[in-house]
């Protein structure tokens, strides 16, 4: 079984403000490749800055782990043993697995954490002079489908070399 890598959480520039018009606290930051804006109160400055540390140190946690974008992620290294070997997860990692069996029965298969594979055909940052091809298309398929990832306590394996998770359907509002 190949040990996942401890994740690394991602530099966030974070500010936080008091909108008086509102009576509370404006917390803004770039994160998961969004502008994210936290509005909430606070009995004082100083819990402020506390929750807006500690928020925006678990939303940097979150993006170092499960950002497929990060060669050091958690998701990038499972994604690199597809075909392989096992990868070592943690608790926090089955339980957001567990959400992902939920989505994927509840959108009859539409929400697919292993659509990646797909979704990488359109790459708006890739110059493509055309459409992917039909064979592209159904070699992508053959790559996706989310019963096909294998799972034992405390480890992941996606059995195909060439598929991969991309929790970009779901992931901001997991952490949100």
């Amino acid at each position: 079984m190949v040990l996942a890598s401890q994740s690394i959480p991602v530099k966030i520039e974070a500010k936080v403000a008091y909108d008086e018009a509102n009576a509370l606290y404006d917390l803004q930051f770039f994160a998961m490749g969004t502008s994210c804006k936290v509005l909430f109160a606070a009995p004082d400055q100083q819990t402020a800055r506390a929750f807006a540390q500690e928020a925006v140190h678990w939303v940097a946690h979150f993006e170092g782990k499960y950002s497929r974008f990060r060669d050091d992620s958690l998701i990038s290294e499972i994604n690199r043993n597809a075909g392989k070997g096992w990868t070592a997860v943690d608790g926090e990692v089955e339980s957001i697995f567990g959400i992902c069996d939920e989505l994927n029965h509840m959108t009859h298969g539409v929400l697919d954490p292993t659509m990646h594979p797909l979704i990488s055909l359109w790459d708006f940052k890739k110059e493509r002079s055309a459409l992917p091809s039909d064979s592209e298309v159904e070699e992508a398929m053959r790559l996706v489908g989310w019963s096909k990832v294998q799972r034992k306590a405390r480890a992941v394996r996606l059995p195909d070399e060439g598929m991969a998770l991309d929790f970009g359907g779901f992931g901001k509002e997991y952490a949100v």
